[in-house]
C-alpha cells in the first residue's frame, strides 16, 4: 500500500488541488478547485499536513517535503467486481454527495462534508493527489487488502467493509 500511495504521489505531484475549510461556500470552492480534474476513472487521495492530523506511520506520506496523513482515498469510473460500468469520473465522484451514519448524514455535497470534518478535527486545509487510472478499482483493494491483511486502521473518512477509525 505504501508503495503504491508513493507512487501515486511521487508520478502526479502537478495533479494536486488544495480545499481550504474557511471558505465562504465550500460547494463553490470546491468545484473552482476541482475544475482542472478529469472526468475520467481513477483514484483520488486525501491528505492533511501531519502536524495537524496524527495518524499511525502507514498513513504519513511527504507531498513537496512535508509531512502528510492519508485522510481518505476513493475511486471513480471503471468497472465493479460484478462487471457494472461506473461511468462517474473523478471531477464527478469528487464533487457528488456523500453519506456519513457516524455523522448522521446522508447525501451531503462532499465539500459540506469535508468542512464537517475538517471542523470537528480542526483541520484548515486538505491536500487532493488524483491519478486518472482505467482500473481503480484494483487500486482501491490494494489499500484495503493491505490494511485488511495487516489489521491496520482506515483512513478517518475511510469506512467501507463496515469499519470506522478514530483520528
Amino acid at each position: 500500500m505504501q508503495e503504491l500511495v508513493l507512487n501515486i504521489i511521487n508520478t502526479n505531484h502537478n495533479n494536486l488541488f488544495v480545499y481550504n475549510r474557511l471558505s465562504e461556500n465550500s460547494v463553490k470552492h470546491l468545484k473552482i478547485q476541482s475544475n482542472l480534474v478529469p472526468n475520467t476513472a481513477g483514484l483520488y487521495l486525501v491528505f492533511c499536513r501531519e502536524n495537524i492530523c496524527k495518524a499511525n506511520s502507514h498513513l504519513k506520506f511527504e507531498i513537496n517535503n512535508i509531512n502528510h496523513t492519508l485522510l481518505y482515498f476513493g475511486k471513480a469510473g471503471g468497472t465493479t467486481h460484478s462487471g457494472k460500468i461506473i461511468t462517474q469520473g473523478l471531477n464527478g465522484r469528487i464533487n457528488n454527495v456523500v453519506s456519513d451514519s457516524k455523522h448522521n448524514l446522508k447525501d451531503v455535497k462532499r465539500a459540506n462534508y469535508w468542512t464537517i470534518v475538517m471542523t470537528e478535527y480542526q483541520i484548515e486545509t486538505l491536500y487532493v493527489i488524483y491519478y486518472p487510472y482505467q482500473d481503480p478499482q484494483s487500486l482501491e483493494n490494494v489499500i484495503y487488502n493491505f490494511l485488511d491483511v495487516n489489521n491496520l486502521v482506515y483512513p478517518l473518512m475511510n469506512k467501507k467493509r463496515g469499519r470506522y477509525n478514530i483520528l
